[in-house]
Parts: structure tokens; C-alpha cells; sequence
């Protein structure tokens, strides 16, 4: 019985041996296979999910660059509200579908974004041109960003001390010859505009000038050659009288300038000029026509006083030239004068009226002015001279005739023979009819 039992045992031994064994190798063959496809299964997965998150990265990419175009364009369009420049995703939500299988050079094809579209828009040139202003070594002035308009804001002051000596000088006193203030401009290369008033009185011809408007003017210019220039302004008629006050050799004026036209008005009236500088200044000309009766003073005749005048350089463009500065020219000029508007002569005094050289005389018919001119100047140096001669047709109250005539021998001294009326003239009341003389 127990041999039965010890028999019985092994082979149940026996039978879980053989049990075993193919049970243990099916085990341990299907956990291998099992690893394996688990870990092939996980690559897959592992490279659709990086495909899946490559594709969510460059849709995120194309919208953020999608808001800033349309940012920046809002922020540019006219009347829009400012907007934040930096703008941002929130909230974002992509559906995370699963992406197809790519390869790798579609997944670089796809990847590669245009620079075009990556590049931020260039801005726009600004609409409202910034107004500058500055000192140009001369003038300060105001003018637009691109030099199309331009204004020069300028003036002067000068301030005197007169003492006279003799019997019966007038006083020593301060004064103010000159404080004017103005300004010049352009509009581009075609027209140029100036505006000039004197705020100090002015006494001339025993008149006393209170503030007054001395140049407004406008002047068109179609090329160097030819210009045109309306308003009131200096008639152009010495080189003296055309040269600034604040250019001139000495204080003032020779004593011939009070025989210049408009002398009484420092040589201003309205009117028109045509002008112009030929071959780069060699040749100058100008032809104009004025009242020629003072300061926005209407002319008593329908006679204009014309002006003509030309000048010559004809050195000029030689740079190397000894004489490049020497010019020479001359000047006529025209007008008709009339007694019963109470006209005189050309005022014969100093600028303050302390000295009259000659006495004025009612006019009454025509006026001729002669003047010749000349100029050298060469470093420092410089020579000018101006030569002219007035006539004119002067009535005392009777049919007498006077003439005037002139010639400068330095700046400021003058040869100035006067033929004044002869006193056996004897007086007419109401005289109309007159001798004209020159």
C-alpha cells in the first residue's frame, strides 16, 4: 500500500513536470512577443504624436503672424482707435486630430514657412511733413521738412548821436535812424514773397515818415533770365540806392541819393518790375514802371514813372580773372510831374532836416534822370562811383524854368550846381499854361 502511495506520488511528480515545462515556455515565449509588439506600438505612437504637435506648432506660428498683420493694419488705417502693438494668443484651443503619416520631405516642405510672410510690413512715409527751423550763418529761418516753403524772420536797428556846431545849429541829440524788422521767404524754386516796416520816424524833405510798410512785394520767377516782381518796393534805379542800408560803405548815402527817384520815400513805391540775370549774371536788366509818389501814394498823372537799367560783368564767369568783379552800367528813368497836385522838387537836406542845401520849387511837367555807374572789386578793396543827371521843368508860381544837374566825386561829397528861379519872375496867380523843359 505505501509502495502503491510512493508510486502513485512520483508519477503525479512526473505528470506536473511534463505539465509545466511547456506551460513555462509558452509563457515565457508569449511575454517576449508581447514586449516586443508593445514597444513597436509605442514608436508609432511616440511619432504620430511629435508629427501631431510639429503640425499644431506651425498652425500656431501662421496665426500669430495672421494677428499682427491684421494688428498693424488697423493701426493704420485713418481714424483708428490705437491699438496695442503687443498682441497676444489667448486661449487657443486646436482640435488634436490625428495627423497623417508624412514623410520627411513633406513634413520639410510643410515646415517651411515664406520669408515674405514672416517679414513685418514696411511702414508708411509719415503724412504731415515736421516744420524745422535754425540759423543758416546769416538768417534764422522757419521752412517745411522738404524745403518747398521757407520764411527768413530778420532786422535792424541803428541808433545815432548828432551834434551840429554854429550859429543857429540845431541841438545835439540821440535818435533812432532805423529799426526795421521783416521777413523773406520762398515757395519753391518759383516764387519769393518779402514784407519789411520801419518803426522809427523818418524825416525827409521836412516830412516826418511815422512807422510805415517800406517793402511788400511778390516775385515770380520763371528761370534766371526772367522774372517778374509786383508791389512796393525799391525802383531800381543807382547801384547805391539798389545796395541794402546794411551794405553800404558808410553810414549813409551820398548827398546825391536825395535826387534818386522816390528819394522822400527811401526810394519805394508801388509798381511792377520785369528783371533778370543772363549768362550767370553777366548780363542784368530791369524794366519797371511806378507811381513814384511815396509810400502807397497814388500817382497824380496817367503818366507811370518807368525805370530801365542794365548792368554788365563781363568778367563774371572767369574765375581767375583780375576784373572778374568789375562791373559797369547806367539807368534812365522817366516822369511826369503836376503843379496843381502841389508837387515840388527833389528834397535838397540832410535826413534829419538840420541843413537844407537848396530849397524845393512846385514842379509841373516832365522829369529826366541819367545815371551811369561803375564797380571794382578785388579782395578787400573795392571802387564805385555813380554819375547822374536830373532835369526837370519847375514852376514858382509864374513861367519860370529850373534845371538840376549833378556829379558825385566821392560817396559822401557832391558838385551840385542849382539854377534856382530867376527873382525878376514876376508871380501869377492861377497859371495853367507852363514851359517844359528836358
Amino acid at each position: 500500500m505505501k509502495a502503491l502511495r510512493t508510486w502513485f506520488a512520483l508519477f503525479g511528480l512526473l505528470l506536473g513536470f511534463v505539465g509545466v515545462g511547456p506551460r513555462a515556455q509558452a509563457q515565457s515565449e508569449k511575454p517576449s512577443g508581447a514586449t516586443a509588439g508593445a514597444d513597436s506600438a509605442s514608436k508609432v505612437e511616440v511619432d504620430e504624436l511629435r508629427r501631431e504637435v510639429a503640425a499644431q506648432r506651425r498652425a500656431i506660428e501662421k496665426l500669430e503672424l495672421l494677428v499682427e498683420q491684421l494688428t498693424d493694419a488697423k493701426s493704420r488705417a485713418p481714424g483708428a482707435a490705437p491699438v496695442n502693438e503687443s498682441a497676444h494668443l489667448l486661449n487657443a484651443s486646436l482640435p488634436l486630430t490625428p495627423a497623417p503619416a508624412a514623410t520627411p520631405a513633406a513634413d520639410e516642405a510643410e515646415t517651411a514657412i515664406p520669408v515674405e510672410a514672416c517679414q513685418k510690413p514696411a511702414d508708411k512715409p509719415a503724412t504731415s511733413a515736421p516744420v524745422t527751423a535754425g540759423w543758416n550763418g546769416e538768417h534764422f529761418y522757419i521752412k517745411s521738412a522738404d524745403g518747398q516753403f521757407q520764411i527768413q524772420p530778420y532786422g535792424y536797428v541803428q541808433t545815432d548821436f548828432r551834434s551840429y556846431t554854429g550859429d543857429g545849429a540845431p541841438p545835439a541829440t540821440f535818435g533812432i535812424r532805423r529799426a526795421r524788422f521783416g521777413f523773406q521767404g520762398n515757395y519753391g524754386d518759383h516764387y519769393q514773397f518779402g514784407l519789411l516796416i520801419d518803426a522809427a520816424p523818418t524825416s525827409l524833405g521836412g516830412t516826418v515818415q511815422s512807422a510805415v510798410l517800406r517793402d511788400v512785394y511778390l516775385n515770380a520767377k520763371y528761370n534766371n533770365a526772367l522774372q517778374f516782381q509786383a508791389g512796393q518796393f525799391k525802383e531800381p534805379f543807382a547801384q547805391e540806392e539798389l545796395q541794402g542800408i546794411t551794405n553800404i560803405d558808410f553810414l549813409e548815402r551820398g548827398l546825391q541819393a536825395a535826387l534818386y527817384p522816390s528819394a522822400f520815400s527811401a526810394y519805394r513805391s508801388p509798381g511792377v518790375t520785369l528783371h533778370g540775370d543772363i549768362n550767370g549774371g553777366v548780363f542784368q536788366y530791369w524794366a519797371g514802371a511806378f507811381n513814384g509818389k511815396g509810400y502807397s501814394t497814388k500817382n497824380t498823372t496817367s503818366d507811370p514813372e518807368t525805370v530801365g537799367r542794365v548792368r554788365f560783368y563781363p568778367w563774371r564767369n572767369n574765375k581767375d580773372s583780375f576784373f572778374r568783379e568789375f562791373a559797369f552800367g547806367g539807368s534812365i528813368a522817366y516822369s511826369m510831374t503836376r503843379g496843381l497836385s502841389h508837387e515840388l522838387s527833389p528834397p535838397q537836406n540832410l535826413n534829419d532836416a538840420a541843413y537844407t542845401w537848396f530849397p524845393q520849387f512846385p514842379v509841373n511837367g516832365n522829369v529826366w534822370r541819367y545815371e551811369g555807374e561803375f564797380t571794382f572789386i578785388h579782395g578787400p578793396l573795392a571802387l564805385r562811383d555813380n554819375t547822374w543827371l536830373p532835369r526837370s521843368t519847375a514852376l514858382a508860381s509864374a513861367r519860370c524854368n529850373w534845371a538840376d544837374s549833378g556829379l558825385p566825386i566821392s560817396p559822401t561829397s557832391v558838385i551840385k550846381p542849382g539854377i534856382p528861379p530867376s527873382p525878376t519872375c514876376s508871380p501869377r496867380n492861377g497859371v495853367r499854361k507852363t514851359e517844359r523843359r528836358g
